[in-house]
Parts: structure tokens; sequence; C-alpha cells
């Protein structure tokens, strides 16, 4: 193999996301674009389908140093990504991209170096959701790939010799100062009719999530905050079961289901919230988890309400941009109440340490210098 100086670094980067994603606008672009001309980057994606994606609008242009390449199908995917992979450096798979069993194909054939970002990049073939990470990751990626940088501090419990570069988000996107404020958080609660009530945002996101807990949290904090309204935005097949359980004479005015939200609107719910609850649970898959919306809500200053559970907790932890509570609802009552109940400046200010945080440690240009590190310390020993 070349060296890193003799030519440019070639990146693979397969994913089954239209182009119009929000993923490429937020994380693919941005590191490309930082990581400048010695990188080239083929990324395949699925043939654009603006019926489904019209709320996802890329707010990047496609880098210079990026290759689009799309695919219609499954089996053209499968043809495209061996012929490709061939040709790469860096194996950077996309999730659920892996469901294929290419990726774990591909790790066995060819000791790349490989971006691992959280447990949704890790559903090799044939692997439930809900099967133990440390198995899968000691049968696998710590026999099949000698470099691989992660964004969750959760995979680096199981897989030490990994190197932590975190997610990042485009904070230019995700920016409180772009408007007045006030007036957008008071506009939103005023479309939703929250009035001033206490309100708890709550994300549908994918993968295995315990959708009975924040329903559960609501229920036990209520006797204490009364008018607190739970806002759920998002879709998913089996978010039904979570309506009908709300459907409830207790819950009928205390939830209100949003479905997907443009993301301008999903921007006035950052700033109408009093916090965004994440919870996750007390497993391996949880604990190895890197959601990718943590850092929307961190730019946006608004509060995290975390379960102390894999990298949402190591973040908060060290912003001081929220609180943590144990993964028992019940137990988790004591302090959501004490959080929700501060005076609103207060409970502003721990917000802000967030975007604070994001502005030190987790912007594009401070992180990808060491994405860059990783790859040519890697590539060299090759």
């Amino acid at each position: 193999m070349a060296t890193p100086d003799s030519r440019k670094i070639r990146v693979l980067l397969p994913s089954i996301f239209p182009l119009r994603s929000s993923l490429y606008s937020v994380r693919f672009f941005p590191i490309a674009q930082h990581l400048g001309d010695d990188y080239a980057f083929t990324f395949i994606v699925k043939q654009d389908n603006a019926a489904d994606t019209a709320d996802r609008r890329n707010v990047l242009e496609t880098p210079a140093n990026v290759r689009i390449v799309t695919f219609r199908s499954w089996a053209e995917l499968v043809r495209l990504t061996r012929r490709l992979s061939s040709e790469a450096d860096i194996l950077f798979p996309s999730k659920p991209f892996s469901v294929t069993g290419l990726h774990c194909y591909l790790l066995a054939r060819r000791r790349r170096v490989v971006m691992v970002q959280d447990t949704d990049d890790l559903e090799w073939a044939g692997v439930q959701w809900y099967y133990p990470q440390e198995i899968l990751i000691e049968r696998f990626l710590m026999r099949r790939v000698r470099y691989a940088s992660v964004a969750s501090r959760g995979l680096l419990e199981y897989w030490p010799q990994a190197e932590y570069v975190p997610n990042c988000t485009l904070l230019n996107v995700f920016d409180p100062g772009r408007t007045d404020r006030g007036r957008e958080a008071a506009a939103t609660r005023q479309a939703h009719g929250f009035g001033s009530r206490p309100l708890l945002l709550w994300i549908a996101g994918g993968g295995p999530i315990d959708m009975v807990f924040p329903l559960r949290l609501l229920e036990a904090v209520r006797a204490k905050v009364p008018n607190l309204v739970l806002a759920v935005v998002g879709e998913r097949p089996d978010l039904g079961k979570m309506r009908r359980r709300a459907a409830d004479a207790e819950f009928a005015q205390s939830v209100r289901f949003l479905g997907r939200v443009t993301t301008d609107a999903l921007r006035g719910m950052y700033l109408a919230a009093d916090a965004l609850l994440l919870n996750l649970r007390d497993h391996p898959y949880d604990r190895c988890k890197c959601p990718g919306r943590l850092a929307e809500p961190m730019a946006m200053g608004t509060p995290l309400i975390v379960t102390d559970v894999g990298e949402p907790a190591y973040v908060v932890r060290e912003a001081g941009c929220g609180v943590k509570i144990p993964v028992h609802p019940t137990r988790a009552v004591e302090a959501v109440v004490d959080f929700l109940t501060r005076p609103e400046p207060e409970r502003r200010q721990i917000g802000r340490r967030g975007r604070e945080y994001l502005q030190r440690r987790r912007n594009w240009p401070n992180v990808v210098p060491a994405l860059d590190g990783l790859f040519r310390r890697a590539l060299a020993r090759a």
C-alpha cells in the first residue's frame, strides 16, 4: 500500500440513506470538507426520492473531494460496495448499512481502518439488536480491525485499543442566536397550545428504545409538577404502543404527538422545551451508543435529562448541561422535579453550558484533526 503522502487517502462511505438526508450535511460532508484535498471520498447513497425526504435539505454543498455513486436496489449496493472497497484505504460504514452482511465480510477479508460511530454501526448480519455487544465486539472487531475510531466512550470499555473521536454538529445550523430566542420559543408554544406549562421534549429515534419510560416518568412527576407536558417528536413503526397507552384519560392532556417535523420546527421545539429527555437502557447496546441527536439540543442551549448510561451521561457529567437520572423512572422523580422547579435563569444557564462545551470540544474544525492523525498513523503502519 502506498504511503498517505504519495497519493490521496481514499475513504469509502456506503450508506442506505439518500443524499438529502441530514446525516450528510451535519456529519459526513463536514468531515470531508475539513479533511481537505489530501482525501478522496466515495459516498454510495440511495437513489434520491424527494417524496420521503422533503424536509431534509442539505445545508452544505457537496465538497469538491467527494464523489457520489448511487444505487437503486440492495443487489446494486452489494455489487458497488464489493467493487469499490478494493480501492479504499478507510471504510466508513453508515448505519444501518451493515445489516446487509457486507460490513462483516469486508472487515474479515481486509484489515482496514474502520470508522465505527456506535453500536448502530455494529448490526452484523444475523445478529439482533439485543445480542450482547461485548460478545459481538470480542468475536469480530477485536480480531478483525486493527485501527478504529469510535464516537462512544462506552465502546472503549469493551474495545480499549480504539481511539475516541466524538460526534459533532453544525453550530451555525442549530444556533439560538439566529433568531429572537424568546419570540421563537413563544411562537412554538403558542402553535402547539403548550402555553406556559413545563415542557419535556422526547424524540422517537431509531433502534431499540424504551417507550414506556417517558410515560412512567411523566406519571410519577405530575404528582409534584401537575401541568407538565411531554412532547413526542418523530415517527417509528412501533410508536403505536406509546400512542395507545397515552390515550388513557390520565395522559390525555399531558402527551402531545407531533410526528415528523422540519429542521426549523425542531429548532423551535428545542427553544421552547424546558429540557430534552434522553433515556437509554442499562444494556450493553445502549452503553455503547452515541445518539445522533445528542448535540443538537446542546447547540440550542436546551438542558438535558439523561439516564446514567453511555455517552450522554459522560457528556452531561463533563459539560454540566443537565442532570443524570437512574434508569428506573420511579427513582428518577426527585432529580427531575428538582430540575423542573428551579428558577428559569438557572435552567437557562445550565443549557448554555451545553453549547459552550460544543464550541470548545465538539466542533468539526477542532475534532477532524484527530481523525486525520488516526488515519495517517494507521495507514503508515499498514
